[in-house]
Parts: structure tokens; sequence; C-alpha cells
């Protein structure tokens, strides 16, 4: 662990090391950054602390349930591993929600463009829609495989592999909210209001504590991981709550047209690995370590790609359509 944590460490270093050195197109190293506490950076630290607390929400609420766990050091560790895999998903459409829908968004408010608008909110909505799902109930139909091909070694045992799988399964509840809140905040964001964000992410924070208190102890890790889930839904409810009263969210038909065929179609792809899973769980269990791995990549590629083929019959996406959009960096139709 130690090396690992070490590791970790250089790693930084080394990034570090390549963002400063000399490049061809740049003459000299990068110019230390000078701090300066004027009237635009004080604006600037009103304004991003509490925005960057509110994105962190995810990770309070993990570190919340954490410490109500930690009177069962199994459980705490049950969450961790859990978490992990929730944290993938997550970070990917976040990162793709801050990084399109932010500049779309403001440069829509500016303009005062409505349409543009609408248009944003709605493209978000669906690219965050057809991301997660499919992450969502792939994470609950093969939690078990996932958790066991993973972490399943040494002193992790089967036990502990349908504990972990319990709580991933739980908490992929709540990823959709998750999710939603980082398609819901940037619509504040973009308002140059982060108070909103941050006052949603607190109270989801003191439900989620409140609940891990109440089911913690009766449940164990599976009540916890339930409690984080339902802090994720009351913020997202929370910010909902406040866009729609305040500024108003706005989806055009097109959206409204295929949200709906976004969520049949994760729901077919599965009920395909559910059954596929079933079909194979038996060979699975008594496989080794490479077989095991195999089988679990096979079901995650045929999920994926079936997933992508329904939603093209579906005429949700045109994946030739698609690509040329993401070449032109945009978010459209």
């Amino acid at each position: 662990a130690t090396v690992i944590a070490g590791a970790v460490g250089v790693a930084g270093c080394l990034q570090m090391l390549i963002l400063v050195q000399r490049r061809p197109w740049r003459d000299g190293i990068a110019t230390p950054i000078r701090i300066s506490f004027g009237p635009q950076i004080r604006g600037f630290l009103r304004k991003g602390i509490p925005g960057m607390v509110a994105n962190a929400g995810p990770q309070f609420l993990i570190v919340g349930g954490a410490i109500i766990a930690s009177n069962s050091p199994a459980a705490v560790s049950w969450l961790y591993f859990a978490n992990r895999l929730i944290e993938l998903p997550l970070g990917m459409v976040g990162v793709a929600m801050g990084t399109v829908l932010v500049p779309e968004m403001t440069r829509a408010i500016r303009a005062n463009d409505r349409d543009a608008l609408m248009q944003a909110e709605s493209r978000g909505l669906e690219l965050a829609t057809a991301l997660v799902m499919p992450a969502t109930i792939g994470l609950i139909v093969l939690s078990q495989p996932i958790i066991r091909v993973l972490f399943e070694h040494g002193a992790f045992t089967a036990a502990d592999t349908i504990a972990t799988a319990r709580a991933l399964a739980i908490l992929a509840l709540g990823l959709p909210a998750h999710v939603l809140v980082k398609v819901l905040a940037p619509a504040f964001f973009a308002r140059e209001d982060t108070k909103t964000p941050l006052a949603a992410t607190l109270s989801g924070i003191a439900v989620a504590v409140i609940c891990g208190l109440l089911f913690g102890h009766a449940y164990g890790a599976s009540g916890v991981a339930a409690s984080i889930s339902l802090g994720a839904w009351f913020c997202a409810g929370v910010l909902g709550w406040r866009g729609a009263t305040t500024f108003g969210f706005s989806l055009d038909a097109i959206s409204q047209r295929r949200l709906p065929r976004i969520a049949i179609c994760a729901a077919v792809m599965g009920a395909m690995l559910f059954l596929a899973e079933s079909f194979v769980s038996p060979v699975t269990a008594a496989a080794g370590f490479a077989a095991q791995i195999t089988i679990l990549g096979g079901l995650v590629a045929a999920g994926v790609s079936f997933y992508g083929l329904l939603l093209d019959l579906f005429g949700v996406v045109s994946w030739g359509e698609a690509i040329s959009n993401l070449r032109d960096g945009g978010l459209r139709e």
C-alpha cells in the first residue's frame, strides 16, 4: 500500500514536469503563478469555492457513509470497493457534462438565445441519460461477476463478494441521480449561481447522514449504501425544484421523444444481460480467472453492442451523424 501511495505522488510530479518543461513552440518554461487577492480573485473564490464543494457531493456522501459504517471494518471496505466502480461512469459523464454544457449554456444565456439554451439542456440530458442508464443497469445485473473477477482474490472471500455486490447494486440506484446533478448544476453555474448547488449538496448530505444512522445499524453496509443513494436523489430533487421555480428547464420535442426510447433500450439491454448472465453463471462460478474475465468481457461487449444497435433501431441516434458531431465538437440534434 505504501508503494502504491508513493507511486501516485511520483505520477503527480511527472505530470507537473511535463507541464513546465520547454516546448518547441514555447520559449522557456512555464511562468510561475502569481497569486494576488484582488477584487476579481476574491469574487472568483466567493463563487468558485461553493461550486467546488457542490461538485464534490458524491465524494462527501461516500465519506459520510464510510464514517457511519466504521463500526464494521468489513462494511467500510465493501462500500469502498463498490464506490470505486460507481466513480468510473460518474467521472466520465461528469467530465463530459462540465466540458460541454457549461460553455454552451453560458453562451446561450449571455446572448439571450432561448432556443440555443433549450437545445443545450435537451442534448445534455439526452447524452447523460444515454450514458448512465446502461451503466446503471449493467452494474446492477453484473454486480456479482464484476466484483468476483476484480476483487475475489487472497483475503477477499466469496462472502465479501456477495456483500460488496449488494452494496454496488444499491449504490448504482443512485448513479442516475448523481449524473442528473451533473446535468442540472451547469444551468446554475452558467448563471453564476454556485450557492444553490451548494445548498442542494449540503441538504443531500444531511439526508444521507440521517438515513444512514437509521438504516446503517439495522441493515449494515446495504443500509448505508441505500442512504447514499437517497441523499443523491434528494440533492437532484432540490436542484430540479429550484431550477424549475427560478428559471425553468426546457426540453425540446426531439428530447421528449428520445428520452423514453433511451430508457426502453436500456431496459431491453438489461433483460438481455440478465438472461445471458443467468445462462453462463454456472460455468463462471467453476471457471478459472482467465475464463471468468473473458466471459465478463464478452457480456459487457455484448451489452454495449446490443444497446448501440437498439439506439439505432429505435431512431435515437444515427452513429454516422454522432461521429460527425463529435468531430465538430458541439451538441447537435
